[in-house]
């Protein structure tokens, strides 16, 4: 027969709160990961981007005082045929 020696594979009392320790600091750091994620890109969207367009506005205004041939007019299309059904 094969009645020789068991291994026994569990694990320690130390092991075993080193995981547990170890499963609750993921927990936290990937809760603060998400935090600091969610509120950068608030941050980032709510506040950086309004004030990104307001000085691209700006150099755009400045571009049409400095080069007025570059400005870009709608010319009225008013002889052009309208078809409505």
């Amino acid at each position: 027969g094969g009645g020789g020696g068991e291994e026994e594979d569990e694990q320690g009392g130390c092991t075993k709160c080193l995981f547990a320790c170890l499963d609750c600091l993921a927990a936290v750091f990937r809760t603060i990961v998400t935090a600091v994620t969610t509120c950068w890109r608030a941050f980032s969207e709510k506040v950086v981007y309004p004030i990104k367009q307001f000085f691209l506005d700006k150099g755009d205004e400045l571009t049409g005082c400095l080069h007025p041939y570059k400005k870009s007019y709608k010319v009225p299309y008013t002889s052009v045929p309208n078809f409505k059904v």
